[in-house]
């Protein structure tokens, strides 16, 4: 991680003329004071320590916010539970190129007013476009003292308006903690996306929490947004509503992820351990992965879906998929394993079917090489397959990635057929 972040120091100092490097706090004694005094293509370098700050970046485009690659620990931006811990939106008039890496991020804390809104506690980043890696974001909350008419998401990370032309990447991250509660809906308590096209990958995002009166939607929103999830975790997160509601309205949709008129990838992916609890056993429940993208497509490969519980045991429509969509087969669910308890189907296609190959699918599905047979998991929370499992051998090589979600190669021994799920095993 360092030798990454001495290499991207280099890199980006050389590509700028007068490009400068801030030190904090030997030049600078606070962080925020260190951005205000860069110059575009500057970075500001932070040594290891708690810095207790709500910072607002200044209208310069092309700022590095570093940890320092000498640190033994990751400096601590605390936002003391006063506001946003960092706010990036651009007035419009200056594009905002932004790289933050090396950091925790945590205590963000927004109260939403009645009738309004509210996004990004730990990070917010609007009409400008970011590159973030090697951070934690933990412990940051959305909640409201005005539980009337209001929506809270993003509590870790909200993006929103990205430049077109522009896509935000997520690398090496970790989103622990993060929770929306006491709003009338709330999305995304890890990562919400508005308009805001991401790649997300080798990114843990784990024991985040929404808890709202009517609609909770995913620990990732994504609305208007191309979204690409590589090798990426969603273990152990909880969504739960708290308002009686008429019989048969969707409370939750999407555990782990809510997508709304965006094409999205999936691929290396482990979901499982994710609990859904709506207000009583009369609501729907729409998927672990809820996609509805009218003329826009979903492919989930080489992932795992699994144990993921509605803790009422009521019925789930798409214990691990719910797809909506006006063209049919624009959903593809290829080289991967869904496998979780519960009443109801596994996959259910709303309106258009989606195509289901080469995968393991509780209770069956129409397709290609489709089998029903248990996966044989090494256990509910290590989905690694066991040496018997019938999802051993049984991929299809023309989807194949490189890399299975440890690192190993695909397929393994070369000459044989992937695995199905996000492990590859030496056969």
């Amino acid at each position: 991680m360092k030798l990454l972040t001495v290499v991207f120091l280099a890199t980006c100092c050389s590509a700028v003329v007068n490009a400068n490097v801030l030190n904090v706090p030997s030049q600078y004694p606070t962080i925020q004071q260190g951005l205000d005094a860069a110059a575009p293509g500057d970075s500001v370098v932070v040594a290891e320590g708690t810095y207790t700050e709500n910072i607002v970046w200044p209208q310069t485009n092309d700022l590095h916010l570093l940890g320092d690659p000498a640190n033994l620990a990751r400096p601590v931006i605390d936002g003391a539970f006063a506001g946003r811990v960092i706010d990036i939106e651009s007035d419009g008039n200056t594009l905002l190129n932004v790289e933050i890496s090396g950091f925790e991020v945590t205590n963000g804390f927004l109260d939403v007013p009645a009738h309004t809104g509210e996004t990004g506690a730990g990070i917010l980043i609007t009409n400008a476009a970011l590159r973030l890696s090697s951070c934690v974001i933990r412990g940051n909350t959305i909640t409201s003292t005005f539980a009337i008419q209001n929506n809270g998401g993003g509590a870790g990370l909200g993006i929103v308006s990205t430049p077109p032309g522009y896509i935000n990447t997520i690398a090496n991250c970790f989103f622990s903690s993060n929770t929306v509660s006491k709003v009338t809906s709330g999305e995304g308590p890890a990562i919400y996306l508005d308009g805001a096209p991401t790649v997300i990958k080798k990114t843990e995002i784990k024991n985040n929490q929404i808890t709202v009166g009517e609609v909770a939607l995913g620990m990732i929103y994504d609305f208007a947004s191309d979204l690409s999830l590589s090798s990426v975790k969603i273990e152990n997160n909880q969504a739960e509503t708290t308002v009686s509601l008429l019989p048969g309205f969707a409370a939750i949709k999407g555990t782990a992820v809510f997508s709304y008129l965006s094409n999205v990838n999936l691929v290396d992916c482990k979901i499982t351990g994710n609990l859904s609890k709506p207000q009583n056993s009369t609501l729907l429940l729409l998927g672990t992965v809820y996609f509805y993208g009218e003329g826009t497509g979903l492919k989930i490969s080489s992932s795992s879906i699994a144990y993921n519980k509605r803790t009422d045991g009521a019925p789930t429509s798409g214990t691990a998929l719910f797809f909506s969509s006006a063209t049919p087969r624009t959903g593809l669910v290829i080289n991967s394993i869904c496998w979780n308890p519960g009443d109801g189907e596994e996959i259910d296609s709303f309106s258009k079917p989606a195509a289901v190959e080469f995968s393991d699918i509780r209770g069956g599905h129409r397709g290609n090489s489709v089998i029903d047979s248990d996966p044989l998991f090494v256990s509910k929370s290590d989905l690694h397959l066991q040496p018997t499992s019938p999802c051993i051998n049984a991929g299809d090589n023309r989807f194949v990635p490189p890399r299975d979600l440890d690192g190993n190669m695909r397929p393994l021994p070369v000459g044989t057929n992937t695995d199905l799920g996000c492990y590859e095993i030496d056969q």
